[in-house]
Order: C-alpha cells, then structure tokens, then sequence
C-alpha cells in the first residue's frame, strides 16, 4: 500500500500493520469500516508523527469498552518494544554493510560473502543450502531417470539396441533386382502376380510410404514409441520417487520464497479486474405484498395462548358454587394462559441468495402481524448467530439458555446437524419443540431428511409447509416426512434449467411455467416479470418487488403475492443471485421484442432507481464503474441527443479501460459469495488452510504445494516409456507371419490377400504379391532351402523361392525361380491348422476335429480330435505331434498317429500350441485368457494369468527360458517359466494375432488387426 508520502511514513505503516494484525489474532473481530477508518487514518497522518505517538488514534478505531481499552495500552507497549526491537537490530545490520563496503577492494569480496551469510536467519541459512541441493540433485536424477528407462531386463541380460533404429540405413542395402514379367502358369488357377521390384537403394525407410504407380501393395514405415501417458498400467517405483522428492522441495523452496518476499502490509491487495460489478440496492416505499390464505392461518395458530401452571381466583364461579353450597365457601380458580414465544434461525448461506430474501420476508410479516418471534441468523452451521441486537454475533449455546423456552424454528440449510462431529446436535436437543423449514423442495427429499426427521421435526418452505407448521411443531404424533413428497407443489418446486440452452428452447421451458391459462388465452405477466428481473447485472430482491410492482400497475391487477413470489424465484437462478448472461440476454430480448413500452418503462424506472442517493456506491470504485455503466447504458438506451450520445459512449469507453482501484474489495468481499471451501469446513479448520491477509481469505502455500506434487505424482504414476519400435502398416489386418534364417527379412501375409517380403535392417519393402492369397492359415520358411511356403484355408499353397543374401550374387543369373507361385486348390473340407516338417510334407488340420499327416499330397498318418484343430506343432528330431482343438485339449502324438498324452486344463477352446526349442516343455493357451505349461508327460507346471482377452498366438524364446503370448486385449506379454511376467507389449490398436521370432532370438515381430506389424527387440 502507497500514499506517497515520506519514507518515515511508510514505516508508520510497518509499525500500523504489525499491531493491527496482532491485535487481530487475540480473538478480536475487525469489520470492513475498521479497515477504512485505518487506511483514512495512515492518509491523514502527519509526516513526523512517531510510532509511540499512534496509541491515541489507534485506540477508538480498534477498542469498543472500557476493559477492551485497557488490554489495547498493554497490549500496545508490548508491540511497540517488539517494534523498537526489529529497527535496532536492522540498524546494526545496515552498519556493518556499509563498514563492509568501505574495505578495500582486494580483501572485500570473501569477507563480504561470509558477513552476509551471517547476516541470514538460520531459517533462510537452511532454505538456501536446501536450494543449492535441490538445483544439483533434480538434474542428476533427470538424467539417470531418462537413462534408466531406456534399459530393459531379461534374464539379467542387457538388451542391445538394434541397428533397425539407426537413423541412418545399413551399408548392407540390397541390390535392386527388377524380376521379370511372369507368365500364364498351366499348374495354377489364375495368373500369377508379379512382384514388385525392391525400392531404390537410396530410399529410405520414411520414403518407403510413398510408393510410384506399380507399387503392388499399401506400405509404410514408420518409427514408435518413447515416453507417454497412460492409465492401463500405472506403477510407481523408486526411482520415480527420486524425481518426486527435489520436484516436491522446489514447490516448498519456492512457496518460502514466495513469503518472504511478499512480506508486506496491505490492507487491500491487488483486485482482480474481472471481478462482477454489484452493488447494494433499496427501494422506498414498496407496496405490501398480499401473503395469502395459507399465511393468515399460520398467523393464527402462531398467536395462540398456551397454558400454563399459574392459577387465578374465578369470583364468578366461586359466587355460583358458594350459592349452591348454601353459603359454604367453595373456591373456584381459573388456569392461567400466555402466549408461545418463537425463536427463528434464518440461514444466509449465500449473501447472493434472494430466495432466502423471500424467506426474511415472510418471517418480518409475521413480526409485523405481532406474532411473538425473535429472529436472528446464521450461515451454514448455526452453531454462531446474529441479529441487529447481537451485531457482534451470539453463540447457539448462549441462545438456548436466553430463549430455551421459546418454539425453535430453525429455517433453512440444515446439513450441518448431519455431521458425527457437530457439537451442535446436543444444543438442540434441549429444546423441547423444535421444527425444520427445509427451502429444499420436498420431491427432492431424501437420505439427508431421513436423517434429519428422526431428531426434528420437517415441513417444506412452502405456504402450505408455513401453514402446518404449528400443527406438525404441536403434535404429539406429527405427519411423517414422506407425506410432504407426495404433495405436488408445481408453483414452489425448484426449477433447474440447463445451461447452453438455445434460445428458442429456453422461452419454450420458461412458458411452459409460467404462462397462465385464461379463458381468453395464455397469460405471460409472470413470463414478463423473470424478464423484468433481468433488467439489472445481478437480482436484486427490492428489484424483483418493484418490477412486480410496476408491471401490476400496467396491467391493474394484484400480482404482489406470497404465491406468485414463490413462483417466480423458483428458478435456481435466484438461489445463486444472478442470470446466466446468455439467458439474460434472451429475456431482455423476449422483452424487448413481446412488449416494447413496459420495456422502455423499466428500463426508465431503472435508471431512476440508480440514481437514488441510497443507491450510489463509493465514487471511482468497481462497484462505482459499474453502476456508471448500467446508468450510461440506460441513458444510451433512451436514445439522447447525438452530442450527448457521444459524451456517453466518451465516459463509457473510459470506464471500460480505467484502472481498478484497490478500495472496491471491500464491496466484493460484502457481496462476495461463499466457496464451497465454507461449506466443508468450519472456520475453526479454515484458518489452518487459508489465512486472512487483511480482509480477504487467500490459500496458505501448502495448499497448492499439495496440489503440485500429487499433480506431479500422478504424472510420474500413469507415465512410462515404451521402447521405440518400427512400425511397418499394411492396407489390411495381419494373418500370419514368419522370419527368414538371415535374420533380417520376413514375410507379412495380409487380409487382402497380399503378400509381402520385409527387411528389417532398413526398414524397407523387398518385394511382394498384390492380392490372391488369402485366409492364410501357415507360413514359414524352409529350413533346408531359401524357399517361403504358406497354405491358406481353402488348400491353396504359396511357394516362393528367394534370394536375400546379394552379396551371393557376383553375375547376372535368371531370376525366374524367384517369382512366387500359387497353386490353387478347390476344397471343401476348410483347413484350420497347418504343421510344415519338411518340404513336401506338413499336417494339415481341419474345422471337422481331423488332422493328416501328408508326403506330397499322400496321406500317412492321422491325429483327430472332438472338435475344429486350431494349432499344429511338430517335433521332427523327437518325431513327436502337439494339436490343440476346440474341444478344451491338447494331444501329444506319434508321427504315427499314436496318441502318447491327453492336456486336459482349460475351460474353454485351445487355440495355440507349442514346443519350446529345446524340446522339454509344451505351452498352449486359448480362449480362456490362460496360458498353461506341461511336460512331456502331461503334468501340468505353472499356470500363467494376466491377459484381458482370447490368446491367439504363443512361442517361446530360442532359448526355451521365456515364454511370448499374443492377446486380443491388443498386448503381447513374456513370461519366465517360473510365472513372472517379464514385460509388456503395448502399442497394438487391435487384437495381435500372431508372433514370430527371429532364429537368433534378438527380434520380435506382433502382427495385429490394426494393419500393423512392429518390431521389437529381445536382446
């Protein structure tokens, strides 16, 4: 806070602001008019005025009584040595810097660092040894973390990075070899297709997507992988705790800083300019609002006597009785009456609410019928109270010993008593009679009222809830609370209407409650009164009277009722005291266009009714700018003369850009509206997560440090890094694939019908078939000769000779067995699995449970199941035969077709099957999501669960020690062979539907439903 005075001043200020707020602190309430008064008093203060001399001006601002004097001059004196204290010891401080200063030069610099270390609190001391800690350790952690997730584990072996991933391509590209145009096969059913020749040497894996017009297929290459986000497999893990911790001592580091470095006094800190313009509003001389039948019957029951124990002496009935006695004397007495007191807790939960004005209102008319009531209020938690009386504000406690034989009617948000741990709930209790008004509407009644009906008694804030209230505050067996949703109230049910309605469909909501059917039509004065309300930036209640007022004289009719304001203030729109502009402005145009002079009506009485006296707020305040605007607005709306015209739009433009000034808070903060911070907790919580710093409440440092680091902590939680990988994409999903023996080139067959030959050492496109080969059922390469073969569903078989090693290649040679051929086949039995052993004989197994052993298209042996075989594998050294079918088993056979064991574990169909290399152990998975191991013999040794779908593809590692699995839940996994799961492949956008791996067991190719085939490393 500046005044532009001297600096002798602005110490006054120092020493003002350290009282005030100690004095504050020992439980001594300040107002808004204290804080004005203060900050008049530090303008008007004289330049030499000292710190001692301050106790006379500031003890009438800041004492109230005689007793609170006293404690004041004590109270005083004390922070006046503290004062005295704290300038000494700056004092001291500035000397021996500028002693430091007048050192010479060459003995000045180490001295000098040393004193002002010295000089630093042992508080600021730790704070910047903490910082320099922090600003190493948060680098050296970033850089082992971005290190470690780079590394994965298998074994305790180090995977090495492929040369796939070198930005550059392999020295090793192959030779272009352009085959030659393929001929008319008489073997075959069809043509042949030509394989496209392999792409330049100079393209690149990138420029590899692009392909010229005899490009046979859809391809592209593309790259990974990295760090990400994600939910699916959230873990937290030491070293992601490193990264947390120094992220957790910045926020603290700098939330210190930020409070020290903002040490200062201000009563008003910097306003937001964004802040609404309101302003208090009262209108003179409103008429009387008719209260209605219900009204006038609650009046009455309020106004009856009860009895009580005193009696009186009935001379009348004493006389009569003495008569019939033949003058014997016999007393007569009468029992004495009085009348039934009423306290009334009004709950102003929002100062913005005008739903709570109308409550006030119905409660003052009662006062004014001399019903006997004390009202006071209260907000959210009536455990503290308040009146005109009691300014200062009563606690609940001290209310029940003064009124404990009144009728307590606790009128409003009763959610407070709800809490275990209320200390309010065995206050209320001591009162005998005791009734709930709930303004909530009874058809939205439920758990809440349950509750709160087994300790008190409940009617709606409806005119028929007023008019039973003494009936069901009386009685002895009262209605239950459920009676009450049963009754349809349309006219005081609450009224919600959607944000971002057109506005078509909100004139069409608002008619439908409140147009009044009549004989001679519809009836929109209720429409043109919510239309009249918006008339202001925010509702106003003495408004929202006045406007009813206005249009009921326009229309000579009595539309000032309890009724019709209930009515209208139904909308949730009166409970948060403002219109959505958008709906604002849709009424005002309703208006406008509907009824053209009532709008020009309310707007001139409008315009009057902000320039009443009572009505102006404080000049050039934000409250101030925005009346000026609303009054300019209005006088422009009345169309003026030009010259005045272009005065207003002068005074509004600069209205619009002027600065704000610091003293408007103290009208925000009046009409400011409670944080659902207010709701939760008390203010004996609050000030533990907030502080005041002069009038306003503002967010201790911890608050958003918390909110930092568990911001910073679930970042580090769902993120994770996945290895880069190459992604080769296809025009269709992947039905099969198979790696060649170099290691480096695989073949890719898709859903339509393409096949494709890959390499992997430059990410590029070898050559391929565009279509005619598909349902792919089995693919692999020859082991005995460079010669790729693959069957599909219907019999039909692909063999394709090839030539991937170039260098083998020294003279021009015929190309021709390197065309691939397709013979196709017409068959009806559908092949589901098929097993090659070596060229020229497989097992083919088929959707009929049959499996065949064939040499050359003869049958030798056969290997049948209940149901359709899905998986085929074969040892040939061992001459041993694994099916799997889905009849839920696997078999293990003979190449001469003897059954040697039965795996019987799953619940459901086998889809895959096989050998580890080393031939000592079987896996087979399938629709259950489990995969299983056996030995030879048919024990089963470990059952391995994780996957979230059908396992539609299994392998092991080449050195039998691992285990990979393809998932329909778009993920591969490995396992050890003792249960662990190693690690997860993520990136799939479909179900992955086969696997191979590279014969030397470095490379893992996932081909999935998503059109995409990735590579990843295993070692």
């Amino acid at each position: 806070m500046t005044t532009g005075k001297t600096p002798a001043t602005s110490q006054i200020e120092v020493f003002i602001a350290l009282v005030v707020s100690n004095w504050e602190k020992r439980s001594n309430a300040l107002g808004v008019d204290t804080y004005m008064q203060i900050q008049q008093l530090i303008n008007k203060l004289p330049n030499k005025v000292k710190p001692a001399q301050l106790r006379g001006y500031l003890a009438p601002i800041l004492v109230n009584n005689p007793q609170q004097q006293k404690d004041f001059y004590l109270f005083f004196d004390q922070m006046l040595e503290v004062y005295t204290a704290q300038q000494a010891q700056q004092e001291l401080l500035l000397k021996a810097g500028e002693t430091a200063e007048n050192q010479p030069v060459s003995s000045k610099a180490y001295p000098k660092l040393i004193q002002q270390w010295q000089g630093f609190s042992r508080k600021i001391q730790w704070l910047i040894v903490l910082g320099l800690v922090t600003s190493l350790f948060v680098p050296v952690s970033l850089v082992f973390y971005v290190k470690q997730l780079h590394r994965n584990y298998l074994q305790e072996q180090e995977i090495l990075l492929d040369p796939i991933f070198n930005e550059q391509a392999s020295s090793a590209t192959p030779k272009t070899i352009k085959p030659p145009t393929v001929e008319q096969n008489p073997q075959t059913t069809q043509p042949k297709k030509t394989p496209t020749p392999a792409p330049n040497e100079s393209q690149t894996a990138q420029d590899s997507s692009s392909f010229h017009e005899n490009a046979p297929i859809y391809f592209e290459s593309t790259k990974a992988g990295g760090l990400s986000f994600s939910t699916q497999h959230a873990y937290f893990s030491p070293l992601k705790g490193m990264i947390l911790l120094p992220f957790t001592l910045s926020l603290i580091l700098l939330g210190l800083w930020l409070r020290y470095r903002n040490r200062r006094f201000g009563l008003l800190p910097k306003l937001d300019p964004d802040l609404p313009h309101e302003w208090t509003i009262r209108i003179p001389f409103l008429h009387h609002v008719h209260m209605g039948e219900s009204f006038n019957l609650a009046v009455a029951e309020l106004h009856k006597r009860r009895a009580t124990e005193n009696l009186r002496l009935n001379l009348k009935q004493t006389v009569k009785a003495t008569a019939e006695q033949a003058g014997m004397i016999d007393f007569k007495y009468s029992t004495l009456s009085q009348p039934k007191d009423y306290l009334v807790l009004l709950d102003l939960s929002l100062t913005r609410n005008q739903r709570s004005k109308l409550f006030e209102l119905i409660i003052r008319s009662l006062e004014a019928q001399e019903v006997p009531l004390s009202l006071f209020y209260y907000r959210d938690d009536p455990q503290h109270c308040w009146n005109e009386q009691y300014h200062e504000g009563i606690s609940l406690r001290d209310l029940q010993h003064k009124y404990s034989t009144h009728r307590l009617i606790l009128w409003g948000n009763a959610q407070a008593l709800l809490d275990p741990q209320s200390k309010v709930v065995p206050i209320f209790e001591q009162w005998r009679h005791k009734i709930i008004v709930s303004p909530k509407a009874a058809v939205d009644w439920g758990q809440s009222e349950a509750l709160l009906a087994q300790k008190f008694r409940i009617v709606p804030a409806t005119p028929k809830g007023l008019a039973a209230l003494v009936e069901n505050l009386e009685a002895i067996e009262p209605k239950n609370y459920l009676f009450w949703k049963a009754i349809p109230e349309k006219n005081t049910d609450s009224l919600s209407i959607q944000n971002g309605l057109s506005a078509k469909d909100l004139i069409a909501v608002l008619e439908k409650e409140y147009l009044i059917p009549t004989p001679s039509g519809q009836d929109d004065v209720l429409l043109k009164w919510l239309a009249a309300c918006a008339m202001p930036p925010v509702l106003f209640w003495d408004w929202v009277q006045y406007a009813g007022q206005i249009i009921a004289q326009n229309q000579n009719q009595q539309l000032l009722t309890l009724e019709n304001l209930y009515q209208i203030s139904k909308i949730e729109w009166f409970n948060e005291g403002q219109i959505p502009e958008p709906a604002r402005l849709v009424l005002l145009n309703w208006l406008e266009e509907q009824h053209p002079y009532l709008a020009i009506k309310l707007r001139h009485e409008w315009l009057k009714v902000m320039t009443l006296e009572t009505n102006l707020p404080p000049i050039n305040s934000l409250a101030w700018q925005g009346h000026r605007i609303q009054v300019i607005m209005n006088q422009l709306l009345q169309k003026q003369q030009l010259s005045e015209h272009q005065k207003l739009e002068a005074e509004l433009n600069r209205l619009l850009h002027a600065d704000v000034h610091q003293d408007a808070l103290l009208i925000q903060y009046l009409r400011q509206k409670k944080s659902g911070l207010d709701q939760v907790l008390s203010d004996r919580f609050r000030k533990f997560i907030q502080k005041r710093q002069g009038i306003s409440w503002k967010w201790r440092h911890w608050t958003w440090q918390l909110l930092g680091t568990a911001t910073g902590f679930l970042l580090l939680l769902f993120s994770h890094y996945t290895e880069p990988v190459q992604v080769f994409k296809f025009k269709d999903y992947i039905t099969d694939l198979a790696f060649y023996k170099d290691n480096r080139t695989f073949a890719v067959f898709a859903g339509d019908g393409s096949v494709s030959l890959c390499n992997t050492t430059n990410s590029k496109w070898l050559s391929g078939v565009r279509e005619g080969f598909d349902n792919v059922v089995e693919s692999a390469f020859s082991e005995d000769w460079p010669m790729l073969m693959a069957v599909n569903a219907q019999g039909s078989q692909l063999a394709w000779s090839i030539v991937t090693d170039w260098k083998i290649v020294n003279q021009p040679f015929d190309t021709s067995f390197m065309e691939p051929w397709i013979e196709h086949v017409e068959n009806n039995d559908l092949i589901s699995a098929v097993k090659y052993v070596v060229f020229g004989t497989m097992i083919i197994g088929y959707y009929d449970g049959r499996c065949d052993l064939e040499a050359y298209h003869s049958n030798m042996n056969k290997f049948n199941h209940n149901d359709a075989i899905r998986d085929i594998d074969a040892l040939r050294e061992q001459k041993l035969v694994l099916t799997c079918s889905n009849d839920s088993t696997a078999k293990l056979w003979s190449f001469e077709g003897k059954l040697i064991t039965t795996f019987a574990g799953h619940n459901d169909y086998v889809y895959t099957c096989c050998f580890s290399p080393d031939g000592k152990k079987i896996a087979t998975a399938g629709r259950d999501e489990t995969v299983i191991l056996w030995n030879l013999q048919g024990k089963k040794l470990r059952t391995y669960k994780g996957h979230k779908g059908d396992i539609n593809d299994i392998v092991f590692t080449r050195d039998s020690k691992a285990i990979i699995t393809a998932s329909s839940d778009n993920t591969a996994k490995m396992w050890a062979l003792d249960g662990s799961l190693i690690r997860t492949f993520y990136g799939h956008k479909d179900k992955i539907s086969t696997l191979s791996v590279s014969p030397d067991g470095t490379k893992l190719l996932t081909g999935s439903n998503d059109q995409t085939v990735r590579l990843w490393k295993l070692k």
